[in-house]
């Protein structure tokens, strides 16, 4: 819709039940200068990845490099502080009016997380031929509430119709 100079935006019980333009000064109302935005949607997030930030070195020979490099400062991220930078990730996202995310993860915390924070969306879990797939039952990961677990090969150049087969 088109925006709507001096807004009036009418809330019970926690919730907008309506916005229109303001015909007339309501001496219980609470008067605020902004902007009244929907929540946003990011739509493809590695929140689990948000604190490799400067540890894998900017220079590399060709992706299997990167790779092997990304795997280790990855495996030496995950030993140490990861869950408390995952959640403030996760806060600065709800700062910044995210609602609802699309992450990939492997993370086996996320979902709690993100619903913890009160952000709904899906997680998705990816796989990638040699590095470990198993039988995964959905509802240990969490299903339930605003947030949805689903499989997900990494992509059809590295996972084998097996794979893709095995999550289909």
């Amino acid at each position: 819709s088109k925006p709507i100079r001096n807004g009036h935006v009418i809330i019970e019980n926690s919730r907008i039940i309506s916005v229109r333009a303001l015909s007339n000064r309501d001496r219980d109302a609470i008067y605020l200068k902004g902007i009244l935005l929907p929540g946003f949607i990011n739509a493809h997030t590695h929140i689990e990845l948000s604190g490799l930030e400067g540890l894998v070195e900017a220079r590399y020979h060709g992706f299997g490099d990167w790779v092997e490099r990304f795997g280790k400062a990855h495996r030496d991220y995950l030993s140490h502080k990861h869950a408390k930078k995952i959640e403030e990730e996760v806060r600065k996202l709800k700062r910044n009016g995210v609602i609802a995310v699309g992450d990939v993860s492997n993370y086996y915390n996320m979902p709690h997380i993100l619903r913890h924070k009160g952000i709904g969306g899906i997680v998705f879990r990816q796989y990638i031929d040699g590095l470990g797939m198993k039988k995964v039952d959905i509802e240990e990961i969490g299903n339930g509430g605003d947030i949805q677990v689903s499989l997900s090969p990494h992509s059809l150049y590295n996972c084998s119709k097996q794979l893709i087969e095995r999550i289909i």
